[in-house]
């Protein structure tokens, strides 16, 4: 049990990790880096062929509507007061548990609804199961794949490739803490608009973790697991999925973990308080037990 609960706490420091290297963003110089498509490597320099290197983090656009929300639902409207009851009630129907405590509690695996991996995970509609390539995220995204990134001559992030047939744009943000073949990036459409966060395999240029809206933003990538989404609330995930295995008030991070044949599944749901509104301009409060983040994760 000691290492089943270490385990999980490990695992909530490591996403703990993630958010803060986002963060932690700073502007490195270079000239060239080289790329590779199918067998063939070859130099691009700025400015030349389809994939570009930008020496500078590449910001996105953040004020823009995403179809998944239902703003009216989501955001405490002006002159309104939180709402309590129902599927925002600080308690689940059962009474099992409750969302307003302050501390961590570790539920386990008991009452936690066993859900087929394989068919519950959507990624703007299409079905997939982790972990993902770039091309399930859409063409304009597959060429990411088939970029050397060892070769990338500054050799550290942060960094930015453009695409510039999709317009589209990968930007490297920083390896992952424990494991130099990850990297942490902001996937960018071609209107300039956060897409996702993702974590990759470098060399394999498997997607091994999706985050969307996290930093109280929200991403175009719409992700549903069981039709759950950024937009439901706890409530609607528990009706759901059971019980999770674990809840971090602090981080406002509930967790279900899942393993099969000794690959670990974590699917993560987070309710911020304040999420930006486009409309205004700036963070606005959100309905409580409103799930504002969504994470996705794959430990083989």
């Amino acid at each position: 049990m000691f290492k089943k609960v270490k385990s999980i706490l490990v695992f909530v420091l490591l996403l703990t990790l993630i958010f803060s290297a986002s963060c932690s963003l700073v502007e490195k110089e270079n000239q060239k880096t080289q790329y590779k498509t199918g067998h063939k490597k070859y130099e691009v320099k700025k400015n030349d062929s389809n994939l570009s290197y930008d020496e500078k983090f590449i910001p996105y656009d953040e004020k823009f509507k995403v179809s998944y929300i239902d703003y009216s639902d989501f955001f405490i409207q002006k002159g309104e007061g939180q709402v309590t009851t129902g599927k925002y009630s600080n308690t689940t129907y059962d009474g099992r548990i409750k969302w307003d405590i302050d501390t961590l509690k570790i539920y386990g695996s008991e009452n936690k609804k066993n859900i087929d991996l394989d068919t519950a995970i959507t990624l703007n509609g299409k079905m997939v199961k982790m972990p993902i390539n770039f091309e399930d995220l859409g063409v304009e995204y597959s060429d990411f794949s088939n970029i050397d990134y060892d070769k990338v001559e500054q050799k550290k992030p942060p960094y930015s490739i453009v695409n510039k047939k999709y317009g589209t744009t990968i930007s490297v943000i920083d390896t992952v803490e424990g494991n130099e073949d990850l990297l942490l990036a902001w996937l960018i459409d071609k209107n300039g608009h956060n897409f996702s966060t993702i974590e990759f395999d470098k060399n394999t240029g498997k997607i091994v973790t999706v985050i969307v809206a996290d930093f109280e933003k929200f991403d175009m990538l719409d992700i549903r697991v069981n039709g759950i989404k950024v937009g439901s609330t706890l409530n609607e995930m528990y009706d759901e999925l059971g019980t999770p295995t674990l809840y971090e008030p602090a981080q406002h991070m509930v967790m279900y973990t899942y393993k099969e044949d000794g690959v670990k599944r974590f699917i993560g749901f987070c309710n911020y308080k304040q999420m930006y509104d486009y409309r205004e301009g700036k963070k606005v409060d959100v309905k409580q037990n409103t799930i504002t983040s969504l994470i996705l994760t794959i430990e083989e």
